[in-house]
Formats: C-alpha cells, structure tokens, sequence
C-alpha cells in the first residue's frame, strides 16, 4: 500500500500498520482492509478524512422504494429489531423517565417502543427526507430532526440520559469525532448504547481467514461480504467502511473513562430472510423459500450484532 501520505486509524489516529486483506466489493471492485494495531478497528483503507458526511437527502430516496429495502416486509423487520433493542434497554432500567437520543433513527421504532415503554422525551437525528417523513407522520414522533453527521451544533452539552444509534457505526468516516459527540451530549452518570456488525463474530472471522488464506477472485468477493464492509463509496445510508471488535469498545472506554456495564453478542438483523437471501451470492439463484429458510438458519445460529451499554463518568472538580 504505497501512498505519499499514511493512512490514520478513524477511531484512535494510529498509523494503519497491522494486518491487511485483500477483499472484492460488487462488480468485483477491489479494495484493502486492515486492522489497527493500537485499537483494533477493522477497516477499509482509504483517506476518510477527504470523504464528506452523509448530506441530507431533500427528495424522496428511490432506494427505499425498491421492495427490497423499502417493502412492508423489511419495515416489519427493522420495527421488530428496534423493539427488541429497546426492550433490552427497559430492562437495564434506563428508559422509563429518560430524555433518549437516536442517531440514525431511520423510521423511528426504536424511539416510539421507548416512548411506550416510558421515556420521558424521544429525539432522533436522521438524514433521510423519506426516513423523517415516516417517523413524524406515521409513528407521531414530534422531534425528529435531519441533522447532517458532521454538525456538532444541534444539541447543548449533557442534554440526553441515552445517547443511541443501531447499525449506524459501520459506516461512519470520522469514529473518533462521532463517538466523541455522542458523548459530549450525554449527561454525566449517563448511558451510552450502540449496536454494530461485530468484528468478533464467526461469519467475520471466516471473512479474514478466506481472504489471508485463500485469495482467490471468488474468495476474495466471498470475503468481503463476511466481513461486511465495502469501498467506501455511498450506497443506501452509505457503504460500511468499519467493523468495531470488543477490543475496540475496551480501547475507546478506557480512554474516556467510561464503565462498560454490559458487552455481547446478539442475534439482530436489520431486514427479512428474504432480503438477505436475495443479496447473497450462494442463496440469491435458489427458490425463494428456499434460500429464505436457508437464511433463517444462518441468522438463528450466528451471532452477529455488538451491543454495548458504557456508562459515562461523573464530573469531579
């Protein structure tokens, strides 16, 4: 990987130096990915400081049309995933009476479950016209907001008792400076909860060794689609350009002194069996039901989702 310029970890700002893969994206783009050293991260190689926060859309997204993203079916899907989140939150007894936070609120589920289940104010932050439509409109949710990830002036420090965000890390260009905001609007002794395709996974492990050990064109695509990440340029919401481990979630706590009160893996995806049957190369020439239940047995078996709940330290003087 020749450049006139290293190329910095997005989480910790170390020179990428550690292990690098190979890997093919859709059309058989070719690309590099590597881990950092010093935190972890997993990532695709490129220079994420030239590339542009995800801007908010001001028409009606086609992709969301598609019935592959858009349809009842992965509606149901997404609500049924952000339920489950939120009861999982209830349960830590942090939303009844909480002022929460969702980053990349997407439709709004997981804020209307939280609403019902307690909490005192929801907000979201979405960049998606379609996305703020539905969740104002449908869910009546009042405080939806489109915010552009790079604005770091919406909210006053220590506004929020829950900062969230579900599937939203993955593809961020500037970690460090993302995590950075949420924690800056978390009132002190607050909670900081975040779910993401995990490093630590066994389909992103098989990902890593297909590509060390077996660098074939097939494998290399293969690859690629375990480890979920691709170029770095947009798709819907835009590509997934990292994959944060346990190791990374230790690495950043302990720099911000926060407490790690929960850290595990889930069974959680975002869309129908149908969907993911459809997208993947081994599955997508089969009968639908039969890939569908292929993939019902994949997603029953694999955990795949990194959920972690950090407290966030009070301020002594």
């Amino acid at each position: 990987m020749r450049r006139s310029e290293p190329i910095l970890c997005k989480l910790c700002r170390g020179r990428l130096s550690g292990r690098t893969y190979a890997l093919l994206g859709q059309g058989g783009i070719a690309f590099d990915a590597a881990e950092c050293e010093i935190c972890g991260l997993f990532q695709v190689v490129y220079d994420w400081k030239a590339r542009e926060p995800l801007a908010l859309t001001t028409e009606d997204d086609e992709a969301l049309s598609d019935p592959l993203w858009g349809s009842e079916q992965e509606l149901l899907a997404h609500e049924s995933k952000a339920i489950t989140f939120a009861q999982r939150l209830a349960e830590e007894g942090l939303v009844q009476g909480a002022r929460v936070l969702d980053i990349g609120c997407g439709r709004g589920h997981f804020l209307r479950a939280s609403r019902d289940l307690g909490a005192a104010a929801v907000t979201g932050q979405e960049f998606r016209r379609t996305d703020i439509v539905y969740a104002r409109d449908a869910l009546d949710l009042e405080d939806i907001r489109p915010v552009e990830t790079k604005r770091t002036d919406v909210w006053p420090d220590d506004e929020f008792d829950v900062v969230c965000s579900f599937d939203v890390l993955e593809h961020v260009h500037d970690l460090k400076t993302f995590l950075e905001e949420c924690l800056r609007v978390v009132r002190p002794g607050g909670h900081f909860f975040h779910a993401t395709p995990g490093y630590d996974s066994t389909s992103h492990r098989l990902g890593r060794s297909l590509s060390r050990y077996s660098p074939t064109k097939r494998t290399r695509h293969l690859a690629g689609i375990l480890c979920n990440v691709q170029p770095e340029m947009i798709g819907q919401g835009g590509g997934h350009v990292s994959t944060i481990g346990i190791r990374s979630v230790k690495w950043f706590s302990n720099m911000y002194s926060l407490k790690i009160e929960n850290m595990e893996y889930v069974n959680s995806y975002s869309y129908s069996n149908e969907h993911y049957a459809a997208l993947l190369p081994l599955l997508r020439n089969l009968p639908t039901r039969i890939s569908a239940s292929a993939f019902r047995a994949v997603r029953a078996t694999i955990k795949n989702k990194l959920v972690f709940l950090a407290q966030v330290p009070v301020k002594t003087h």
